[in-house]
């Protein structure tokens, strides 16, 4: 980059997670947003306009939220010294009013101890959920020249009132949830556990959301501010019905008593509609929910099933955003010392219930995955602690039926691919998105049914290589979950690409 061009940067990238232990200041983004520059070591003249921005670039992609367009939050006037901005802000944006949120600015080139509390406007934000994106603009002249320069991949900052309560359901009672629970007892107002010898629903998280929670001598209540749902989740590939995203599932129950129902035990996109509207299922209102609350859905992938993002969404009424990671999550640690991380995962399925080899692993895994590792890589992984397979014995069954016992000889195959094809067509969901060759499949029967005819059961099984690390960034450090970073994390409503 020539040194008679601007380049400046902001860190950090994200801001606004809330540190254990610092009091609350009810609307200030907790971390302080830096401006410094590479380039160039002098200059006249010049501007900084800082932005909350609903358009911005993530590489070659442009990203709108919402209608996109700009708001001004401050404009700095004041010259480049040997690299360091010397100047002060002289335009505030429409920051005025009870609501307004606080951002913290230093300028690299004051002293180290100087702070700008800027406003950003009350109605900017009103379609975030929660969640701001803040982007920087320069000019100035260089060597006689009058330049430009704009920062086009925003910062990402947390823009819920901090006042607002913070609640925390753990869904289930395994060491994962355990570490969970631990992990959210000193960060929200209340950790709730799940009913005795079962897990939590959708259906009871509804209704607790509606009342006030108590922890010690104090009461807190709604609307939210941030509602954690902590919950196992997978995910199983692409989904096959024009929508760009992945099929995934959280293990949660949809309804009170239904974690042994095999149809609602746990959720999915296609198990929301169905049940959309649904008496039990009443949505909060703005009241117990508005545009400033976040769900957080603390359950590995599901932030890559936008289908299912809507769905839940929709399923909390629409006007809070729905966020959940695309990475595995992940909680290790003793009491006191939980972390809070994230895996990366590669996954591959073969037919049946045997675990392939090392070798058929790692061919698999390269085949699937083409150049994301190396084959000692791919072992690596294979043979540590993360690695998570599982069979999936059983997991599609359906019948078919005949007038009379078929021949020994009959095409018991083809009466199974063409019932496979037509429950398919009837919910592809439940055949997961799968080919009928995806699965090992066995044969049981006959039974005799009431009319006088005779069913085969059709029973399919395949097995998952599941390998896993931790997530770390480009200097090996592990990465900071952080729901604002839109790499990690899923939200609804999301985000429009335009390529």
């Amino acid at each position: 980059m020539s040194e008679y061009e601007f380049h400046a940067i902001l860190t950090p990238g994200i801001l606004g997670r809330r540190k254990r232990g610092r009091p609350r200041d009810p609307m200030r983004l907790d971390e302080t947003l830096t401006i410094s520059f590479d380039k160039p070591r002098r200059a006249d003249n010049v501007l900084i306009g800082l932005f909350e921005a609903d358009e911005w670039a993530e590489g070659t992609t442009h990203v709108e939220e919402g209608g996109g367009g700009f708001d001004l939050i401050a404009l700095f006037k004041g010259d480049i010294r040997e690299g360091k901005f010397i100047g002060l802000p002289r335009l505030q944006g429409r920051g005025a009013g009870p609501k307004a949120r606080k951002l913290r600015v230093h300028i690299d080139g004051d002293p180290a101890d100087k702070v700008y509390t800027l406003e950003i406007s009350e109605d900017t934000g009103e379609q975030e959920g929660g969640l701001l994106e803040i982007v920087l603009c320069v000019s100035g002249i260089i060597n006689g020249v009058e330049k430009k320069y704009e920062i086009r991949t925003p910062v990402f900052a947390r823009s819920a009132p901090d006042d607002r309560p913070v609640i925390t359901f753990i869904t289930g009672r395994d060491g994962f949830f355990a570490s969970a629970s631990a992990y959210w007892k000193p960060l929200t107002d209340g950790v709730i556990p799940p009913p005795p010898n079962r897990k939590f629903s959708f259906e009871e998280i509804l209704n607790y959301l509606r009342q006030p929670i108590r922890k010690g001598k104090h009461v807190f209540n709604p609307p939210w501010g941030e509602v954690n749902i902590v919950a196992h989740g997978t995910n199983y590939g692409r989904r096959k019905d024009g929508n760009n995203c992945d099929f995934c599932e959280i293990f949660i129950p949809l309804f009170r008593g239904d974690d042994n129902d095999p149809e609602r035990r746990s959720t999915r996109a296609g198990l929301l509609k169905r049940y959309s509207g649904n008496p039990q299922l009443i949505a909060p209102d703005e009241k117990i929910l508005d545009e400033d609350s976040i769900i957080v859905i603390r359950g590995c992938m599901i932030g890559e099933d936008q289908v299912l993002l809507d769905e839940l969404r929709r399923l909390f009424g629409w006007r809070a955003t729905v966020i959940a990671p695309r990475p595995v999550q992940w909680y290790h640690g003793q009491a006191g010392q939980v972390k809070e991380n994230l895996l990366e995962y590669f996954f591959f399925y073969t037919p049946g219930t045997a675990r392939p080899n090392q070798r058929d692993c790692i061919r698999g895994l390269s085949n699937k995955y083409r150049g994301r590792n190396t084959d000692e890589q791919w072992t690596q992984m294979l043979n540590n602690n993360f690695r998570h397979d599982r069979p999936e014995n059983g997991w599609i069954r359906f019948r078919v039926e005949y007038p009379s016992q078929p021949p020994a000889d009959h095409d018991f195959d083809r009466d199974a691919r063409n019932t496979f094809a037509q429950e398919y067509k009837k919910d592809a969901e439940r055949m997961y998105f799968s080919d009928f060759d995806d699965w090992a499949w066995q044969r049981q029967g006959p039974d005799p049914t009431q009319n006088g005819r005779v069913t085969y059961r059709f029973i399919g099984s395949r097995y998952r290589v599941d390998a896993r690390r931790v997530l770390n960034d480009s200097k090996g450090r592990p990465v900071v979950p952080e729901i604002t970073d839109p790499i990690y994390y899923g939200r609804s409503p999301a985000l429009t690409a335009i390529k």
